[in-house]
């Protein structure tokens, strides 16, 4: 069945306590008020992204649960025989021909199972966060598969249906694919040394993944020009959106679990919105990244010793217009 499928992927990162869930959370609601499809999804091991957008919380529909993980993998392979089962569908495998390729359409069963609504246009999804018999054995990043997963399988291109995501903190992107995901990376970043130096560790290693012109520096509770000032000078980078201190929102989150969007802010989500409109990539330059993703992740001895060869997962007769 052929469909037209369009989003705009776009991930909030930045240090822990940077406003970078409170910045992304404004930006869903933003968007839902501009008559956008909406897919907010809290990436986050701290899980608050859900409570800020008003959108209820079930730990049972955690995209990393294993009995949730294999059956939206199974979902995703669907018909693509180059993968023998879920089990053997790592993080950098990428769509196919007879592969499932997710739509942000209420009838996509992906929505449907594993997502919550919370407005007309408005869906809410959350990774997971460590389980009680994962203490001390687990990893975070493996719980991110899936999420890799369902990215890899969402065509990045169109123009009023978007993706955003509250992601993990700091640098954790760039532990598997997920850095190459989206077609903006915004680092919230407050004027603080701490906040600085996690831009900076960040942006070194979007430097190296090749990503970093899609890295966008929001400055977060700015109080003044001098603010500004600092993060430019520290991070040698232009900062692209500004965003200043509101002293109101921290007696909002006391009252309410969802703060109301601040006027003030609104120039600021426009100037967001419409750099990530600039920014999107095409469908085919989004699969020729994912290609040379799952080449180097499964050319690795710790991959082929887990899963064996995988590198035939890639089917370069694939592509998006051709979707079922």
């Amino acid at each position: 069945m052929l469909c037209t499928i369009a989003d705009m992927k776009i991930a909030f990162v930045g240090k822990g306590g940077s406003g970078k869930s409170t910045v992304s959370s404004f930006f869903v609601r933003y968007l839902l008020e501009k008559e956008q499809t909406v897919l907010a999804v809290d990436a986050d091991i701290n899980q608050h992204f859900g409570a800020l957008i008003g959108a209820s919380f079930e730990a049972f529909l955690a995209l990393s649960l294993e009995e949730n993980k294999m059956k939206i993998r199974e979902y995703l392979i669907a018909k693509n025989s180059r993968i023998a089962s879920p089990k053997y569908m790592i993080k950098t495998s990428s769509p196919a021909r007879g592969s499932h390729i997710v739509s942000l359409q209420n009838t996509d069963r992906l929505l449907s199972e594993y997502a919550v609504q919370f407005a007309k246009n408005g869906y809410f999804m959350h990774v997971g966060t460590y389980e009680s018999n994962g203490i001390g054995t687990s990893c975070y990043h493996t719980s991110l598969s899936i999420f890799e997963n369902i990215l890899s399988h969402t065509p990045a291109d169109g123009d009023n249906e978007w993706i955003v995501v509250d992601m993990v903190a700091g640098t954790d992107a760039f532990s598997g694919p997920l850095h190459a995901m989206f077609d903006v990376l915004c680092i919230v970043v407050e004027p603080t040394v701490e906040s600085v130096a996690v831009f900076m560790q960040f942006i070194k290693l979007a430097q190296t993944a090749g990503v970093d012109e899609r890295v966008v520096l929001v400055a977060n509770k700015i109080d003044d020009n001098e603010d500004i000032d600092y993060i430019e000078r520290e991070t040698g980078q232009k900062v692209a959106v500004c965003i200043e201190y509101n002293s109101a929102l921290r007696k909002q989150r006391r009252e309410s679990a969802v703060p109301q969007v601040p006027e003030t802010l609104r120039l600021a989500l426009s100037e967001i919105m419409n750099i990530t409109i600039a920014a999107k990539r095409s469908p085919v330059a989004h699969l020729r990244h994912l290609h040379a993703l799952h080449k180097v992740f499964a050319s690795q001895k710790f991959t082929i010793d887990k899963y064996g060869d995988t590198l035939g997962h890639i089917d370069t007769e694939f592509n998006f217009n051709g979707k079922e």
